[in-house]
C-alpha cells in the first residue's frame, strides 16, 4: 500500500515486514503503564515479607560477605590495598542487578501470556518495566555501597582513594542496562519455543559469574593467557572492571569498555529484533480521527503442534520426522478437514468487511468459527498471514473483565494498572475514579487486596473499569456472559449506553439474544469464512435455523455417552400427545431422559431442562427436584420423564439444553440436546396472525 493511503489511517495491522522495527512514539503513550507495571513489581515482589525492601540491601550484602570471608580472606584474591568487603560489594552490585534483569526479563512473555493474548500494548513494556523496577534495587544498593565506603573512610581505613575513572559511573550504568536488557529480551523470545532455557538460565548466569571477575580480579589471570581471553569475551567483565576503577581506583584497561559497548548494542537490537518477531506486533498510527474499520482479505494461518512444543527432545523428533517425510509426530492422531491442510490449520480465509462509524457488529458462530481471531487481529494481539486492516481512530479490546490484574494490588491499585494496560491515560483514571469504584458496587473493599476479593467482586471491578473506556473502536469478546443475572443486567445496559453514543462496537457472542439487542448488523462466520453479512435479524434467524434443525431423539453408546464416571445419559427424546405425533401448541410434549447410574447411591442429583428460543430468549427453566422433591437412585438403567403442558408453547422453533447437578453443582451439561419445531394449533377469532412472546399459556378467562 502507499504511504500516502497508509497515512489516512491511525492503525494498520497487517503481516510482519522487516525484522526490526519499534514504535517509540507509542512506547511514550504508554509511559502510564510502564510507571504502574514498575510499581507493580516493586510492591509485588516484597509484599507480606519481615524485612520488605531491606532484602535489597540484605543480599548483595551477604553476597560480598560470603565472597569476603571464602575468597578475600582464606584464598586471599582481594587485593591488600581494599576491603574485601567493599572490594566484592563492588562486582557483586552490578553483576546481581545483570543477573536479575537476565532472569526476569526472560520470563515476561512467558508470565505475561494470559494478558498479552487479551489485550493489546506495547509488548516491550513488560521487559521495559522488570528492567526498570530492578534499577531502583540496583541504586538502593548502590547508595549502600557508598555508605559502607564513607564507614571504612571515617574509621580511618581507607587505603585506597578514587579518581577520574569515577566518571565513567554514569557511562557504565548505562551500558550494563542496556546489554542486560538485550540479552533478556533475547532469552524471553527464545524461551517461548525453547522452555529448556528456563532451567539452564541460571546455571549459566552462575557460571558466568565465576568466569568473570566478580570473585577475582583481572590483574591475577596473566596477559595473553587463553583464560584470560575466554573471561574478556564476556562483555560484563570490562564492565565490572569499569565499576571497581570507578568506586575503588583499581587499574583499568580502557580497551575493554569500547567492546563491552559494542557487544551491549549488539545484544539490544538482536534481542528486540527476535522479541518483535517472536510476539509478531505491527502498528502504525497517524494523527487523523475518524471512526472506521476496513478489512481486506483476512487469512490467518497456525502451525500445528508449534507452540505447544516445549523441549529441545520434541524439536528433534519433529525435525527428524520431517527430513525422514513423515508427519509432525505432535499432530498424530488429527483428524483433516476444510480448514486443515498437512500441519497447517486456517482458522480465517479471505474475510472482508467495512465497519461504517457509530455502527454496532456482531459476529455469529459456532465455535472454530474464527470469531476470536478476528477480535485478535483488530486488537493488534496476533498479525493475518494475508490481508490487512485500516482502522482510524482509538482502539480498545475488551477480550476478558478484569486483564492484568494482580492478586496482591488493592482494588484502587488495580483500577490504575489495568487501566493502563487498556490504554486509559491516569489523568482520565482520576478523573473517572469515583464512577468506576461507584459503579463497581465494592466501595468498602477498594483498598483492599483483591487475592481476597471473591469472583464476582473482581468480575464487577474488571467491568467497572472497561465500562468507562472511551475509544473510538470497541472490540468485545463474550463479557456478558460472566456474572449474575444483576451484573448482566447492568453490563447490557452498559453497552447499549456505549452504542448509543456514536461509537463503533464489535461484539461477540454466542448469546443471541444480546446480540439482537445491541447490534445493528450481523455477520456469520463458518469454518473461518464470511457465510452472511446483513441486517442482524435475518442473520441470526438463518444461523438459527442451522443451529436448531429439528432433533427431537437422541441417542448414544456406551463409548460417547454424555456425562461422567457417576451417570451416563444415554438417551433423550421429546414425544407428543398428538394424534399424529406433531409438535403442536394444543399438544402436551413429553421430554424422556434414559439414564445409566454406575455408582451414585445416594439422592443427590437433579436434573434442569432450559428451554431456549430461536432468539436464544430463555422461555424457561424446569427443575425435577423442586417439582417432585429427592429419591434414591437405583444403580443401572433409569428413566425420567418431564411434561410440558398444551398451550404453553408458543409456536415457533425452541432448543432443549439438560443441566445435570450434584452437590449444587454443575455436574455436566448436554448443550441444545434437542430442538423442536412447535406448529400452530387449532384456532378461533379473527385473528390469524402470529402471537407475539415467548409462551403462549391459556389463562383462565371469566367474563
Amino acid at each position: 500500500m502507499d504511504t500516502q493511503h497508509r497515512s489516512e489511517w491511525d492503525v494498520v495491522v497487517e503481516p510482519s515486514h522487516g525484522w526490526w522495527r519499534i514504535d517509540l512514539r507509542e512506547l511514550w503513550h504508554y509511559r502510564d503503564l510502564l510507571v504502574l507495571m514498575v510499581k507493580r513489581d516493586l510492591l509485588a515482589v516484597y509484599k507480606q515479607t519481615i524485612l520488605g525492601p531491606l532484602w535489597q540491601v540484605v543480599q548483595p550484602l551477604l553476597t560480598s560477605v560470603v565472597l569476603a570471608v571464602i575468597f578475600g580472606m582464606l584464598a586471599r584474591m582481594a587485593p591488600a590495598e581494599h576491603p574485601p568487603v567493599l572490594f566484592y560489594l563492588a562486582a557483586v552490585v552490578p553483576w546481581t542487578f545483570f543477573a536479575n534483569v537476565v532472569q526476569r526479563t526472560s520470563q515476561t512473555l512467558v508470565w505475561n501470556a494470559a494478558l498479552m493474548t487479551k489485550v493489546y500494548f506495547p509488548r516491550l513494556i513488560a521487559p521495559l518495566a522488570t528492567t526498570l523496577s530492578t534499577m531502583v534495587s540496583f541504586l538502593v544498593q548502590f547508595a549502600t555501597f557508598f555508605v559502607i565506603a564513607l564507614g571504612y573512610y571515617f574509621l580511618g581505613d581507607a587505603k585506597w582513594g578514587v579518581g577520574p575513572d569515577i566518571l565513567l559511573l554514569p557511562l557504565l550504568i548505562v551500558i550494563m542496562t542496556v546489554l542486560a536488557f538485550g540479552v533478556g529480551v533475547l532469552v524471553a523470545a527464545l524461551t517461548t519455543r525453547f522452555r529448556d532455557l528456563g532451567f539452564l538460565l541460571g546455571f549459566g548466569i552462575q557460571l558466568l559469574m565465576y568466569g568473570s571477575p566478580v570473585i577475582f580480579p583481572l590483574s591475577l589471570v596473566p596477559q595473553g593467557s587463553t583464560l584470560r581471553t575466554v573471561i574478556l569475551i564476556n562483555p560484563m567483565a570490562g564492565i565490572i572492571e569499569g565499576f571497581r576503577a570507578a568506586l575503588l581506583g583499581t587499574p583499568l584497561d580502557l580497551g575493554l569498555l569500547p567492546y563491552s559497548t559494542m557487544a551491549a548494542v549488539v545484544m539490544l537490537l538482536v534481542g528486540t529484533m527476535v522479541f518483535q518477531r517472536v510476539q509478531r506486533l505491527i502498528c502504525g498510527r497517524d494523527l487523523m480521527r475518524a471512526t472506521v474499520i476496513q478489512a481486506q482479505g483476512l487469512s490467518k494461518r497456525y502451525r500445528l503442534g508449534v507452540t505447544g512444543r516445549q523441549t529441545v527432545a520434541s524439536e528433534f523428533n519433529a525435525f527428524v520426522a520431517r527430513t525422514r517425510g513423515k508427519a509432525d509426530p505432535r499432530n498424530a492422531g488429527a483428524e483433516g478437514g476444510d480448514q486443515r491442510k498437512g500441519d497447517q490449520f486456517w482458522a480465517l480465509r479471505n474475510v472482508s468487511f467495512d465497519v461504517a462509524q457509530g455502527e454496532v457488529l456482531g459476529l455469529i458462530g459456532r465455535n472454530g468459527a474464527g470469531k476470536s481471531t478476528v477480535l485478535k487481529l483488530l486488537s493488534r494481539i496476533t498479525l493475518p498471514t494475508s490481508g490487512s486492516i485500516h482502522m482510524k481512530g482509538r482502539v480498545s479490546s475488551l477480550l476478558e473483565v478484569g486483564t492484568g490484574f494482580h492478586p496482591e494490588l488493592t482494588g484502587m491499585e488495580n483500577i490504575y494498572l489495568n487501566g493502563a494496560i487498556m490504554g486509559m491515560r491516569r489523568a482520565e483514571i482520576d478523573a473517572k475514579l469515583d464512577e468506576i469504584i461507584a459503579f463497581s458496587g465494592i466501595e468498602h473493599h477498594i483498598d483492599t487486596p483483591i487475592k481476597r476479593y471473591s469472583s464476582g467482586m473482581k468480575v464487577r471491578l474488571g467491568f467497572a473499569v472497561a465500562a468507562h473506556l472511551e475509544p473510538d473502536i470497541l472490540v468485545v469478546d463474550e463479557v456478558l456472559a460472566v456474572g449474575d443475572a444483576e451484573f448482566q443486567k447492568r453490563c447490557l445496559g452498559q453497552m447499549r449506553s456505549v452504542a448509543d453514543s456514536g461509537r463503533t462496537i464489535i461484539f461477540v457472542s454466542h448469546n443471541m439474544f444480546s446480540v439482537q439487542s445491541l447490534c445493528t448488523r450481523a455477520i456469520w462466520l463458518d469454518k473461518g469464512t464470511v457465510r452472511t453479512d446483513g441486517e442482524v435479524v435475518s442473520v441470526v434467524r438463518d444461523y438459527l435455523a442451522e443451529c436448531a434443525a429439528q432433533t427431537d431423539h437422541q441417542q448414544w453408546t456406551e463409548a460417547d455417552a454424555p456425562g461422567t464416571d457417576e451417570v451416563r445419559l444415554m438417551a433423550l427424546r421429546a414425544t407428543s400427545a398428538d394424534a399424529e405425533g406433531s409438535f403442536t401448541t394444543e399438544a402436551a410434549i413429553t421430554i424422556e431422559l434414559d439414564l445409566r447410574n454406575l455408582t451414585i447411591t445416594d439422592t443427590d442429583l437433579n436434573i434442569q431442562l432450559h428451554v431456549h428460543t430461536d432468539t436464544d430468549a430463555l422461555a424457561f427453566v424446569s427443575d425435577m427436584t423442586e417439582r417432585i422433591g429427592t429419591a434414591l437412585w437405583p444403580l443401572g438403567a433409569n428413566t425420567v420423564r418431564c411434561t410440558i403442558p398444551a398451550q404453553l408453547l408458543n409456536d415457533g422453533e425452541y432448543r432443549i439444553t439438560v443441566l445435570f447437578q450434584r452437590k449444587g453443582n454443575r455436574h455436566f451439561l448436554v448443550q441444545d440436546a434437542l430442538s423442536i419445531v412447535v406448529q400452530e394449533g387449532p384456532r378461533q377469532g379473527a385473528w390469524f396472525q402470529k402471537w407475539q412472546g415467548t409462551l403462549r399459556p391459556a389463562l383462565h378467562w371469566v367474563r
